[in-house]
Formats: structure tokens, sequence, C-alpha cells
């Protein structure tokens, strides 16, 4: 009965130890843990603010294009109340086709840099979230060297 009365307080006072110098590195890893936190809030708010950016732009691109197609319906119109017009009714007609083009492929130039934009985005939000995995596994194998007392020096 001796002997375990002995293990059981050599024990105590190895937890005690352990919970002590996991007081003496429960800061620093709990601010670990909250800049790694805030690094993945910021960039999914840079996120969420590109996606809003692209849907304005995206927007703003449509209600131009509808701008331009019913002035350009009004002209035409006007033009074709004039008798000798054939010759610009068919210049009009290929300038609104070249137009229709190029909104188009701009609109889809857009759509496609905003995926491009939100896909790096992603990769950058996961990159943080693994520096600040490995840096909390260091800091906390470290500690638990530390509270073990297997503190190795590092490398150079």
């Amino acid at each position: 009965m001796m002997v375990d009365a002995q293990n059981a307080s050599a024990g105590t006072r190895a937890g005690a130890a352990v919970a002590a110098q996991f007081a003496l590195v429960r800061v620093p890893v709990v601010l670990c843990l909250g800049a790694g936190e805030l690094t993945v809030s910021k960039v999914s708010e840079t996120v969420a603010d590109a996606r809003v950016r692209a849907v304005k732009v995206i927007g703003k691109a449509h209600q131009t294009y509808l701008d331009l197609a019913e002035r350009g319906e009004g002209t035409l119109r006007r033009i074709r109340s004039q008798p000798r017009v054939a010759d610009v009714l068919r210049n009009v007609a290929d300038a609104t086709e070249r137009l229709d083009n190029q909104v188009e492929f701009v609109v889809d130039e857009m759509h496609d840099a905003s995926e491009e934009a939100l896909g790096r985005m992603s990769i950058e939000t996961w990159a943080a979230r693994e520096r600040a995995a490995r840096a909390t596994q260091r800091f906390a194998r470290e500690a638990v060297d530390t509270v073990t007392g297997r503190h190795e020096p590092e490398s150079a």
C-alpha cells in the first residue's frame, strides 16, 4: 500500500507540474490559434468582397448593354423611316452585331477573371490555414517537449 501511495503522490506532483507548464504556454498557443482564425476570417471577407464586386461589374455591363441596345432600336426606327437608308441599315446591323460580340466577350472575360480571382483566393485561404495549422502543431510539439523536458535544440 505504501508504494501505491507514493506512486499516487508522484503522479499528482507530475500532473501539477504539467498543469503549471501548460499554464506558461497556454497564452502563446491561444494567440497562435487566434491569429490563424483571424487570417481565415480576413481572407473569407476578401473573397466575399471580390464576389460582390464581380456581380456589380457584371450587372453594370449588362445594364449598359441593355441601354445601348435600346438606344440602337430608337436610332434604327428613325433611320428606317427615311426612304434611302438601306445601305445605312446594313451598316447599323453589322455594327450592332460587332458590339454584341464585344459586350459578350467583355462579360465572358469578367466572368472568367472573377472565377480565377476566386480560385486564387481559395488557394490562398487554404495555404493560410495550412501555415496556421503547421505553426500550431509545431508550437504544440515544442510545448509538449518543454513540459516533458524533451527539449531538443533546433538545428540552424
